[in-house]
């Protein structure tokens, strides 16, 4: 079966789409993208059989396979499918809905989430055969890529947590159901991050069920499950609190569909965050007095170590994090930059503030700032506060997501007189690294060594380095 564009008429009740009709089946388009399908050979059916439509598979199961074909522009993805699955078509009969073809569910999966707000891969071709019953015997489905998106994993939790934790309660009180809603199938518009309204998209649908019979509360706690098994830094008592009346229980019940989700995907447990004194020990008008009254000798050693790592010129922005009460500003504007201080601690935000100009509240575990928008960030007596591999590797990613070309951070150093002092006279609650393990680590976050320097080798724990942005 080839049909050609002229058996194609239009659809009365859906418009720009029109629809061919052949024995056992029929195909649905959308009558713009008619040439170009044609011109691909994808209204030949028994190419589609055959596997002869170009491109490359990227998926393939014994009963289906996924072709990225390219395009006039961007790519194109042909979904092909034989025979039903007695589960879906099930499913169809308890939701007094006529069974459909793995096509069919998709394309009205696209309508439905379009409808809440969602962006999906643009449907261009669906259609199926089926007997006599109409049961599938098989599906086509063409879509396009998403252009402009980016998968959800590569933005900080912190930014997109109220947009996801409205899209929950979007799709709990819509009863629209989305079996694999997991990372992988989440993407964001770039260039809505900076806006009011973050655009999120969806990606594999024919799963989705649209006015399911499941209650509000299951469904928000089926979804929320797959995002804390899947998203990093995903959080279920925060998520929790966005259902209406949601509390402990609620937290309960999404911990456990998660644990269920990653048993059956083996997907290992995020790896949870430790506390440390370093992200509560600086609040209050005290704390900001006591930083402030430090050695003024120790900093100007200091500030000229960090001056023999930073660039001659920045001419750009450069972020302190944290920032403290802002003892880096003037340097930072001695090199040409435009200093932006940052920390945890509204009242050492506040005390920078008045010498950067731009103090602003927030954690170095997710940054309130876009992609590559500082030129050079600093992290300077922070990273021996931190306790775990996992989140310093977080942090250094962070900085490195939104630094353009350098990256200048500090660590105390194990093998010094200063910090076996430390050991044997208090007890050190500071986390002390090697180089060749700082290095390891900021080498996974994406940044590359360049530079180090020593406060008194052996003698002082500070150690300094500065790190590129490819």
């Amino acid at each position: 079966m080839s049909p050609s564009i002229g058996d194609f008429a239009s659809i009365p009740d859906r418009s720009g789409w029109s629809r061919c009709a052949f024995t056992g089946g029929e195909l649905r388009a959308a009558t713009d993208a008619l040439p170009e399908l044609e011109r691909l050979g994808l209204l030949d059916l028994e190419r589609w059989r055959r596997e002869e439509l170009g491109g490359v598979t990227v998926n393939r199961k014994p009963d289906r396979w996924v072709r990225a074909l390219p395009g006039e522009g961007r790519a194109l993805f042909a979904k092909y499918r034989r025979g039903a699955r007695r589960g879906e078509w099930l499913g169809e009969i308890l939701h007094a809905r006529l069974p459909r073809s793995a096509a069919a569910r998709e394309d009205r999966a696209t309508r439905a989430l379009e409808s809440l707000g969602l962006s999906t891969a643009r449907v261009l071709l669906a259609g199926e055969m089926t007997t006599a019953l109409g049961v599938e015997r098989e599906s086509f489905l063409v879509t396009e890529e998403l252009v402009g998106f980016d998968p959800i994993e590569t933005v900080a939790w912190g930014r997109i947590s109220p947009a996801l934790r409205a899209l929950l309660r979007g799709l709990s009180e819509r009863r629209v159901a989305v079996p694999d809603l997991y990372a992988k199938h989440l993407f964001l518009r770039r260039d809505s991050l900076s806006a009011e309204r973050i655009d999120f998209a969806l990606v594999d649908l024919p799963r989705v069920e649209t006015r399911t019979l499941r209650s509000a509360i299951e469904l928000f706690v089926r979804h929320a499950g797959a995002l804390v098994a899947t998203v990093p830094g995903a959080n279920a008592r925060e998520i929790a609190l966005a259902f209406p009346g949601g509390g402990e229980h609620v937290e309960r019940r999404i911990e456990e569909r998660a644990a269920l989700v990653r048993k059956r995907k083996k997907i290992a447990p995020q790896e949870r965050a430790v506390p440390y004194a370093g992200r509560v020990n600086y609040v209050g008008e005290q704390p900001v007095a006591a930083y402030r009254a430090r050695s003024a000798r120790r900093d100007r050693v200091e500030m000229a170590l960090l001056a023999s790592l930073l660039p001659e010129r920045i001419d750009g922005i450069a972020l302190d994090v944290p920032c403290g009460y802002g003892r880096m500003s003037d340097l930072l504007r001695a090199r040409g930059a435009s200093p932006v201080s940052l920390d945890i601690s509204p009242d050492m935000a506040r005390a920078a503030h008045a010498n950067s100009g731009r103090g602003v509240v927030g954690e170095l575990e997710h940054l309130p700032l876009a992609d590559r928008s500082v030129d050079v960030s600093i992290c300077f007596r922070f990273l021996h506060h931190v306790p775990t591999r996992a989140q310093r590797v977080g942090i250094l990613k962070q900085l490195a997501r939104v630094s353009r070309r350098y990256v200048v951070l500090t660590w105390f150093h194990p093998v010094s007189v200063h910090h076996l002092r430390r050991i044997f006279s208090r007890g050190s609650k500071r986390f002390a690294l090697t180089q060749s393990q700082v290095e390891a680590e900021a080498l996974e976050a994406g940044l590359v060594l360049d530079e180090t320097r020593a406060q008194s080798p052996y003698l002082r724990d500070l150690w300094l380095a500065r790190f590129k942005v490819p």
